[in-house]
């Protein structure tokens, strides 16, 4: 057989390329920033299982994932919805 057709190794997690994070405010609704916490809350459960279940690879998309998730909450600036139509 082909060495091309051989897998160096299914676990070893591949190196994810990190998801852009804008450097400015990420200005979000009281509800927008709840939406955040909750993804976060989960992407560490679902870590905590993926350590349980000795995933490398999932866990490697997940802590990505949850680095992205973390930096949108520690920039996120809360408002009040906009008022449209006055002036």
């Amino acid at each position: 057989m082909s060495r091309a057709f051989v897998r160096n190794s299914d676990d070893e997690p591949q190196s994810l390329p990190e998801r852009p994070v804008s450097p400015h405010p990420n200005f979000v609704t009281p509800r927008g920033l709840a939406a955040i916490e909750a993804r976060v809350r989960e992407l560490e459960a679902q870590r905590q299982a993926a350590r349980e279940a000795d995933d490398a690879l999932l866990r490697a998309r997940l802590e990505r994932d949850l680095r992205y998730w973390s930096a949108r909450r520690a920039s996120a600036r809360v408002v009040g919805p906009a008022v449209c139509g006055r002036r």
